[in-house]
């Protein structure tokens, strides 16, 4: 379809905005600006990334950051268990899931704040909270193995007293969590190469969980100032 000669007008000229803005805010940079790892920014921006930068830490902000990602590992913990319980299977965005939970809980408990120990931290919590969640499957496996034991001895010789035998209860536990940590090599060992699959899945949380903690080393200069067009 043609449009008519009538309908066109040449007598209003449309402008375009070429003023230089913040990769920021998007606010019209007048006169000087700043650069952020080569990305021009305003002053407000400049100085709020320099304000995150420059967060202080103190005891108070580690304890209530530890309190914060222990309370995110452990729900994570218990989610991956039920999940695994439930279906017997491993869900490997669950595991993601348990390193985003993890290190956006730190962050928040720290107001922000982020350095090497948080990411330390991080990465700590999450690969417990993935590892130790092996401990609820083994100690049903193991329960069910005794009370089947337990039972054959009955029938053997009802009369007679069972005496449970081997480690303590806390040793028993002891050795249980010791499992437990080396429980994704373990797996990647024994069903080599399959196993490799969770091993990488275990990496990629604890990946997330170590940038989301990571602390901003993004240099800023400035201020610089802008020319005049023309």
């Amino acid at each position: 379809m043609n449009s008519d000669p009538e309908d066109l007008q040449f007598h209003t000229a449309e402008t375009v905005d070429e003023r230089p803005r913040c990769g920021g805010c998007g606010a019209v940079l007048a006169e000087s600006f700043w650069q952020i790892q080569g990305v021009n920014v305003c002053g407000d921006c400049a100085a709020a990334r320099k304000t995150g930068q420059d967060l202080p830490d103190s005891r108070q902000k580690f304890f209530r950051a530890l309190v914060y990602g222990s309370g995110a590992a452990l729900l994570g913990w218990a989610g991956w268990s039920a999940v695994e319980i439930a279906t017997g299977f491993q869900i490997g965005l669950l595991a993601i899931g348990v390193g985003w939970l993890v290190g956006t809980a730190i962050r928040k408990g720290t107001g922000g704040h982020t350095s090497r120990k948080y990411q330390i931290m991080a990465v700590v919590l999450t690969y417990l909270a993935i590892s130790m969640s092996f401990v609820p499957i083994l100690i049903n496996d193991l329960i069910k193995k005794k009370n089947a034991a337990a039972e054959q001895k009955q029938k053997a010789s009802p009369e007679v007293t069972v005496r449970p035998s081997g480690p303590g209860m806390a040793a028993g536990l002891g050795m249980l969590v010791g499992l437990a940590l080396v429980s994704p090599l373990l797996g990647a060992f024994f069903n080599f190469p399959m196993g490799l699959i969770g091993v990488f899945i275990v990496f990629l949380a604890l990946q997330r969980a170590w940038l989301l903690t990571k602390p901003d080393e993004a240099e800023i200069t400035g201020p610089f100032q802008i020319e005049p067009a023309g």
